[in-house]
């Protein structure tokens, strides 16, 4: 119970106009929340894997970071367009940017790519 009060916090009384709008913005919350916490693993991996702290990666480290932006952003806001469509070019920049830096067309970043573009069609259809 005490998750839905912290979801529910994010989300302002303007977006809740149904029941549909209310699970997707705290499905929308919920991910934006725990999605830079599952990256973590990916972060260190590069961290370890990495001869040095380079410029790349902690644009990497920002822009995963900066997930965590958008609940507040749609609580300031509470436009869920504005902040589902900085959430698809976000992930879609962080993973082309990804891609580039760390191996192309066998990087580990290639797959958000495809999520971020599946996003993008859910959110906007």
């Amino acid at each position: 119970m005490t998750g839905n009060k912290i979801i529910n916090w994010f989300i302002p009384h303007d977006v809740i106009r149904g029941r549909t709008n209310l699970a997707m913005a705290r499905i929308f919350v919920f991910t934006h929340l725990a999605g830079p916490v599952i990256a973590q693993p990916m972060v260190i991996y590069l961290y370890v894997v990495s001869p040095a702290v380079t410029p790349q990666y902690i644009a990497m480290v920002l822009g995963i970071a900066s997930f965590w932006a958008l609940p507040f952003i749609l609580r300031a806001t509470g436009n869920m367009t504005l902040v589902t469509a900085l959430s698809f070019q976000g992930l879609a920049s962080v993973s082309l940017f990804g891609t580039y830096f760390y191996g192309g067309f066998s990087s580990p970043f290639l797959p958000w790519l495809i999520i971020s573009l599946m996003l993008g069609l859910f959110y906007h259809s």
